[in-house]
């Protein structure tokens, strides 16, 4: 831990800003608050709904993240019907926080002396998973790590997000600079070996994305990622200077998830929604939302070409049970990272399920796109008739379409590999199942069931290869096991590469004493893994970091990442779930972001750097 990480320092409110922020949550307006928490919100937050936190839950989250949902993020529809203070008061009652309850100090781990921000070197770890095939893989060259050196991995420094309660975006790296995006509506640029900070630039809204870095013609080098508004930008890396901004979809709700991929002068990003949480709302009219992937000019930000995954606009198709105008048909949303496949010019990509009856055919499916111009080359669909959205978590609420399920989208992003000179898609699904396809044309190699599979996998976030084996990581979690069928196996999975066959496997059971009530909500495996030459890392819900040797399954090294740590910007952090995107390993450094607040998952706000004896 570097020196001012060691000192723990904290910079609170004054008396007088902490008083104010105590008047704001005095008993009557505390009271108050309960009060509306109970009419407004307790029927999804009971614990009925195991994908939506509980009021214990809650208490996890910092206010700002719990005032980001209600406003912009996946609560905005629920919002709406509360007004400023509403929102405020719920935020501050349920975390037991006022807002802006800690900051760090001025200046408090900014880089000084002759440390510069200089992105022109090699970019070691570029985006989400590590290139266009995301795979994940780093060569042993690149991870200045060996297998035998793993288990001496110890902390080296850690950095908080303040105000926030996930890490979704996983850090990307250039030169001697570390590319992070934060929840709290930020991009940070840290000093990959020690931390500091080079420079914040403020965005306005939640990044959802990791930070994929190309090179623009002019030589400058360029960051790409998506937001909570759906909103793609472009960010010069040596100063943070915001080059362009655009947002890429009509629907109030679109979002982005599924991380930029930049390629020959173009940036591809895929926009999904949060509609399929507004539809539990009885007096919401369900549903308008389509998937989608842009490809926008790298330079200037303007569109090349827009692919929808459903087929036409949403019309009018009568009133629910709740007397509601409902539309369709609507949904396959793109949450997933696309994947490159250069020499087939395709860009691969995969879909959620449809909100509405009935289900189209591009729901629940991987899809190869013309990188030229967006064009569907092939669509290979593994659960037809899927349609689902949040209504249908509370007992088949009026916006349930009829199917009521399975939802089980494809949420990690396809990886691409090499097997025996043919150029394989390696898909994995919420319903459990490994695909592999031909890229070419989509037709099926082989299929392999590795989990129950539900509505929170299966398959969440990831998979991995080395170019040998793909690594999947089974959550196995929440609801859905009863369309999926069969025992929950959570954990991470090996399959070979050329027959789908079970090498070995890690199992991750649900056994976790004094949190029996959210055990389920903390067991198994969800983020994306990572691999170097003979060693696998993988992230669990549990916030227990691994690495496994990749050939015969045995823990080689893991660190409990669920605690307080001191950081080097003075922010208060705590580590928590580790889920959505995998390690980034370079350089003799292994990073690992610890905190996830969706699903009723431990929520934090570090990122956490590990070394060889910690130097």
């Amino acid at each position: 831990m570097s020196k001012a990480g060691k000192t723990g320092r904290r910079v609170r409110l004054s008396v007088a800003a902490s008083i104010l922020a105590l008047a704001a949550l005095a008993p009557a307006r505390a009271e108050e608050a309960g009060e509306l928490f109970e009419r407004a919100c307790a029927s999804c937050h009971s614990g009925a709904i195991p994908n939506v936190p509980t009021r214990e839950a809650l208490e996890g989250f910092s206010p700002e993240a719990i005032l980001e949902s209600l406003e912009t993020g996946k609560m905005a529809a629920q919002g709406e019907a509360l007004s400023a203070e509403e929102r405020r008061a719920l935020a501050e009652y349920l975390s037991g926080a006022p807002l802006a309850e800690t900051v760090a100090a001025d200046g408090a781990g900014r880089c000084g002396g002759d440390r510069r921000p200089d992105p022109d070197g090699a970019v070691p770890w570029r985006g989400w998973d590590n290139g266009p095939d995301n795979q994940a893989f780093q060569s042993e060259a690149l991870a200045g790590l060996t297998a035998a050196e793993v288990p001496r991995l110890a902390l080296k420094w850690a950095f908080g997000v303040p105000g926030a309660s996930s890490m979704r975006s996983p850090p990307t790296l250039a030169g001697n600079m570390l590319l992070l995006g934060g929840m709290d509506g930020a991009v940070y640029a840290l000093d990959r070996e020690s931390g500091c900070l080079f420079w914040r630039t403020g965005i306005g809204s939640p990044v959802r994305t990791a930070i994929e870095i190309d090179r623009l013609a002019d030589g400058r080098m360029v960051g790409y990622f998506g937001d909570g508004r759906a909103a793609a930008h472009a960010i010069e890396l040596r100063t943070g200077t915001v080059l362009w901004s655009r947002r890429l979809h009509e629907h109030r709700l679109a979002v982005i998830s599924g991380s930029p991929k930049a390629h020959a002068g173009r940036v591809y990003v895929p926009v999904s929604s949060f509609e399929v949480s507004a539809a539990a709302r009885p007096d919401y009219p369900c549903c308008t939302f389509r998937g989608a992937v842009a490809a926008l000019d790298a330079a200037t930000g303007e569109p090349v070409w827009r692919t929808f995954t459903v087929a036409g606009e949403a019309k009018s198709t009568g009133r629910s049970r709740a007397g509601t105008q409902t539309y369709g048909p609507a949904g396959a949303p793109v949450w997933a990272t696309p994947a490159i496949v250069p020499e087939l010019g395709l860009l691969v990509i995969g879909t959620g399920q449809s909100y509405t009856s009935p289900a189209t055919p591009a729901s629940d499916a991987l899809v190869a796109l013309s990188l030229a111009d967006g064009a569907p080359r092939w669509i290979h669909q593994a659960t037809p008739g899927d349609a689902w959205n949040a209504a249908c978590a509370r007992g088949g609420g009026a916006n349930c379409p009829s199917e009521d399920g399975p939802d089980f989208d494809f949420g990690a992003a396809p990886v691409i590999v090499s097997v025996g000179g043919r150029t394989v898609v390696i898909g994995g699904q919420k319903s459990g199942v490994v695909h592999a396809l031909d890229a070419v044309d989509g037709a099926v190699l082989w299929k392999t069931k590795i989990g129950r599979g539900g509505a929170l996998g299966g398959i969440h976030f990831g998979v991995a290869s080395d170019g040998a084996r793909a690594f999947a990581a089974v959550s196995d979690r929440g609801f859905g096991g009863t369309q999926a069928g069969g025992e929950a196996r959570p954990g991470l999975v090996v399959l070979d590469l050329a027959e789908g066959r079970e090498l070995w496997r890690f199992d991750d059971p649900a056994d976790c004493p004094g949190l029996r009530g959210r055990c389920r909500s903390i067991a198994g495996f969800s983020a994306s893994p990572a691999a170097l030459p003979g060693v696998v890392f993988a992230g669990a819900l549990d916030g227990t970091i691994r690495a496994f040797d990749a050939v015969s399954g045995a823990v080689l090294w893991s660190a409990a990442t669920q605690r307080a740590f001191d950081t080097v910007n003075e922010v208060t952090a705590r580590g928590g779930s580790i889920d959505a995107g995998s390690p980034v390993i370079a350089d003799g450094h292994v990073y690992v972001m610890s905190g996830y607040q969706s699903f009723n998952q431990v929520a934090g706000n570090v990122l956490l750097a590990f070394t060889v004896d910690g130097r």
